[in-house]
């Protein structure tokens, strides 16, 4: 089974109209992920074309700019929310035929550590000297702004200056990821799980790092101790869900992808569409079919809407056959 439909990152196609230049964008999480829910996002043009306003994303973290003029100016800002990410401000100057925005929210700075979701004792403790840190923080302007080209060689000097740096090493290892050099990025989360053994971050973009690289049997022993250090967190339930299914652990996967669906709600709408992939593999329509309508319920405005219909009732006619 091929099921690595949230592991690529969605690139969407933009056009031009009569009114401006029509942008599409998405959101993704500070660890990385397409965000899978409705966020709002203000925008404001510098010079002043147009009054702010704001607007709202999709199911799926994706959104669209319309009428934009060429070269401006425009500055988006997602507002923080609680401890799941900080208040995130990027500029946008649109340009070409095709412009796209990706706006990546950044961690909550925790006052006596590094920016992490749930961090170890061990990583807290680090003493970073201060060249170091000066070249981590100008990644991060970098990354606010989404010019993960212009924060690679600050995160590549951070951690040359000490090479323990384990929120550098992340951070170097998810923006490899975002230009696809998934080895690289592999190598730096396995140097800060080197370091901090127990840093859940790094442990769950390894998980990721390998389930894009399709080598599920690798990630199944790191996404289990994911979920063993950060039970609350719903998406390392899912990623082990995937990782799970695709190595014929159908009842394990069952578990772990209902957990996510519990835990993260129609945040996790994803769960749902692979519980509706075991229960094919089951010869199970009904539930199958059941599973794929949570999954539009939650998820309404996916492209593939109108044929995982069709599909819902293929699967309800194959259910109601004797």
């Amino acid at each position: 089974m091929r099921i690595l439909k949230f592991l690529s990152l969605l690139l969407l196609a933009s056009t031009a109209s009569a009114q401006g230049l029509i942008a599409n964008g998405q959101v993704y999480l500070p660890n990385g992920q397409p965000a899978r829910e409705e966020i709002r996002i203000e925008v404001a043009h510098e010079t002043g074309r147009r009054g702010p306003y704001s607007l709202y994303t999709d199911l799926m973290g994706r959104f669209e700019l319309r009428d934009l003029a060429a070269l401006a100016t425009y500055r988006l800002t997602v507002q923080g929310e609680d401890d799941r990410w900080a208040t995130t401000t990027i500029t946008f100057i649109p340009s070409g035929n095709n412009p796209r925005v990706f706006l990546s929210l950044q961690p909550v700075r925790k006052p006596g550590g590094p920016n992490s979701d749930t961090v170890s004792v061990n990583t807290l403790q680090q003493r970073v000297p201060s060249d170091a840190s000066k070249e981590f923080e100008a990644a991060t302007k970098f990354i606010r702004k989404n010019d993960y080209a212009s924060a690679q060689p600050h995160l590549e000097r951070a951690v040359a200056l000490y090479p323990q740096y384990v929120d550098a090493h992340n951070e170097l290892g998810v923006a490899l990821m975002r230009g696809n050099k998934l080895t690289d990025a592999e190598a730096h989360f396995r140097v800060a799980l080197d370091v901090d053994s127990t840093s859940v971050r790094p442990m769950m973009n390894l998980g990721l790092c390998l389930s894009r690289q399709e080598r599920f049997g690798d990630a199944l022993p790191v996404l289990e101790k994911v979920v063993q250090l950060a039970a609350g967190e719903p998406t390392g339930h899912l990623l082990l869900g995937v990782a799970q299914l695709q190595t014929s652990k159908v009842d394990e996967a069952e578990v772990s992808l209902k957990k996510a669906y519990e835990l993260g709600g129609k945040k996790m709408a994803q769960a749902q569409y692979y519980l509706a992939t075991l229960y094919v593999h089951r010869n199970d329509a009904a539930q199958a079919a059941t599973a794929l309508e949570t999954y539009l319920r939650d998820n309404p405005n996916d492209p593939s809407a109108p044929q995982i219909r069709a599909n819902i009732e293929k699967l309800k006619a194959a259910a109601a056959k004797p």
